[in-house]
């Protein structure tokens, strides 16, 4: 391989082009990264701001009654959603179902600012959450 020849491919023994991790990179930014514009999917978009940066925040707990089919006696199934707050006006926002809901006035936002400070001091502003 000439090695001054910049557009000249690897090849095998048996001249096969041979991929290389450049070569792979450049295929995934023009194949597959795209602007946010031509975004098709729904975005989550929060519904006070518009924002779409968001931060997990907590869990909460839903508790689904049911008549059991084979005994005929009363339980209850639980289920555990995770919530998410809009990093730009604090709205917090939860998925059950088919639905979206506002708890931002269920949600202790004062004790998650006190994490958000630690977190920040751990992992800098906007860090892993």
């Amino acid at each position: 391989m000439n090695l001054f020849n910049k557009d000249q491919k690897p090849r095998d023994e048996t001249g096969k082009e041979v991929a290389t991790v450049s070569g792979v990179l450049a295929k995934a930014i023009d194949e597959y990264i795209k602007p946010s514009e031509e975004i098709t999917a729904l975005m989550v978009a929060c519904p006070k701001c518009g924002g779409i940066h968001f931060r997990h925040c907590a869990y909460i707990e839903t508790v689904t009654p049911f008549i059991d089919g084979n005994n005929g006696q009363a339980e209850a199934m639980s289920s555990s959603h995770p919530v998410k707050v809009c990093v730009k006006c604090k709205t917090a926002l939860v998925s059950i179902g088919k639905n979206m809901y506002d708890i931002t006035d269920k949600i202790d936002m004062e004790a998650w600012t006190k994490t958000e400070v630690e977190a920040h001091k751990t992992t800098g502003p906007g860090g892993m959450c």
